[in-house]
């Protein structure tokens, strides 16, 4: 996988890590959302982001043909219920360890 690919992957999963900061921080919520349309708005904005890039990552683990059918499933929950942090170890670390395990299989 191209670097240009796992950054655009990435951008929803920085955004949403800075907006966990922001709800660290109460002072500069207010910077951040003046007012609950705004919160609205960059909240449906964020959720159709990080679904979409969900999607894709999910896509691609399946279509690994020769990694084991527990291992997607697992992998498939992890990114449904911790996908902040689980999506970014995927996309930087998991993806291409899949790749050379997929390759591997493949040629042998």
């Amino acid at each position: 996988m191209r670097t240009l690919s796992k950054v655009l992957l990435s951008i929803p999963y920085l955004i949403y890590m800075g907006y966990v900061i922001v709800f660290f921080n109460p002072q500069k919520l207010n910077w951040v959302f003046p007012d609950m349309q705004s919160y609205n708005l960059q909240m449906s904005v964020l959720a159709v982001l990080m679904l979409t890039s969900l999607g894709i990552q999910l896509r691609i683990l399946w279509s690994f043909k020769n990694i084991a059918r527990s291992k997607k499933v697992n992998w498939t929950w992890l990114q449904f219920f911790f996908s902040g942090i689980v999506g970014l170890f995927f996309i930087w670390k998991k993806w291409e360890e899949f790749e050379l395990l997929d390759k591997a299989a493949q040629e042998s």
